[in-house]
């Protein structure tokens, strides 16, 4: 993440720098014409997320955990997010669920994005078009910029235990990159996002 931020933040602030070259050249122009100043303020991009979620109920065999993982831009700028999941030990018997909670009582809508989310294939369970693809290279993608404030959909909102005898870890990793040009509310495809990510990451 501090790669990713690091490359972005060079790129903005040169941004930033040759903007106040062409501001300060259009103040020199009026102090000439009308002997006054005039300031422009420009604010360099910021990037920082977070992983929301809540989690609770028993950990045991045969139960299921309310746990439902959303990134949240807490930074000034819309982003691109993507996230990574890994169940540490691989085969343990967990599945990941979409569905509502009721208090204790869950209502199982189905598999969650990694069953159902492909490269091709939007995990979007609510039906308003914003949602997961899932890359070959094990991402989740958001395929629309998060605005600040925002949150993305969750990637699931229960975790149902089979027959666990041992421990085990759910581990949710996220990573944003600055959407440049796009927007809150555009639909992106998974090609574009994977692009923005690779740009920052060379």
């Amino acid at each position: 993440m501090k790669e990713i931020w690091k490359k972005k933040k060079i790129f903005v602030i040169t941004i930033a720098l040759i903007v106040g070259i062409i501001g300060t050249a259009a103040t020199f122009a009026i102090i000439t014409a009308t002997a006054g100043t005039v300031t422009n303020s420009f604010q360099a991009a910021k990037v920082t997320t977070e992983i929301e979620e809540e989690f609770e109920g028993g950990i045991k065999a045969g139960s299921t955990v309310k746990k439902n993982p959303s990134v949240k831009n807490t930074g000034i700028s819309d982003v691109f997010v993507r996230v990574r999941i890994t169940i540490s030990p691989e085969q343990t018997e967990v599945t990941l669920l979409n569905g509502t909670w009721n208090g204790t009582a869950f209502s199982e809508k189905g598999k969650a994005a990694d069953s159902i989310a492909t490269e091709r294939t939007l995990y979007d369970p609510d039906g308003d078009g914003t949602g997961w693809y899932q890359g070959t290279d094990g991402w989740f993608y958001y395929n629309s910029p998060v605005a600040p404030g925002q949150n993305t959909d969750n990637l699931f909102d229960a975790v149902k235990i089979g027959n666990v005898t041992k421990n085990f870890d759910i581990t949710v990793y996220q990573e944003a990159v600055f959407a440049g040009s796009y927007e809150a509310g555009d639909k992106v495809g998974l090609p574009v996002l994977k692009g923005f990510f690779a740009e920052v990451t060379k």
